[in-house]
């Protein structure tokens, strides 16, 4: 299969890093990042919303190395896709960054505020849909194909996702537990 011009490809990676960058340290390296900033706001969270506020605490006890290393780790698979050579890993991994993204502006609309990674999604998501359209038209793949593989890099994703987030979890268990040294 033929890929389209290389340099599109290459922003898809490029987008990835900026938002996850500003998910890790905030925007400009100011604030904080998304753990950071869930602690600091975590009586407002609950407040608005008191059924998710164990998953606001998760959240929250991640450490800034541990987020980091989760960024870390995805990258390093979105950049695997981008040098595959094939683009149905790539358009997955696309998709199931689209569509997180997009999940970002409905969290927006539940927390009422932004947070660390709205800027970067608010700037990514059109661009990185036109980026995908065009990715999707010169592939060559029939529509099902594309749907298949964006499902599936979507269930990959959060598979992968979840398995991060639960290693992260137990690494501050063993921290809070005084075994094992912390992640920062």
């Amino acid at each position: 299969m033929l890929l389209p011009a290389g340099w599109l490809l290459w922003l898809f990676p490029c987008c990835f890093l900026l938002h996850e960058a500003e998910e890790c340290f905030g925007l400009l390296g100011r604030g904080g990042g998304l753990p950071e900033w869930t602690l600091r706001n975590r009586r407002m969270l609950t407040a608005r919303h008191p059924r998710l506020g164990a998953l606001f605490a998760r959240l929250g006890r991640i450490s800034r190395g541990w987020f980091a290393a989760i960024a870390l780790e995805e990258s390093l698979l979105v950049v695997a896709a981008t040098l595959s050579c094939d683009l149905r890993p790539w358009l997955a991994l696309f998709a199931a960054f689209l569509l997180h993204l997009l999940l970002h502006g409905l969290q927006a609309l539940v927390v009422g505020c932004m947070f660390p990674g709205m800027v970067s999604a608010v700037v990514a998501l059109p661009a990185g849909a036109l980026i995908w359209g065009v990715a999707v038209a010169r592939s060559g793949l029939s529509v099902g194909e594309v749907f298949c593989w964006s499902i599936g890099g979507a269930l990959f994703a959060g598979f992968n996702l979840a398995v991060m987030h639960r290693l992260a979890e137990h690494a501050a268990a063993d921290r809070r537990a005084g075994r094992g040294k912390s992640c920062r």
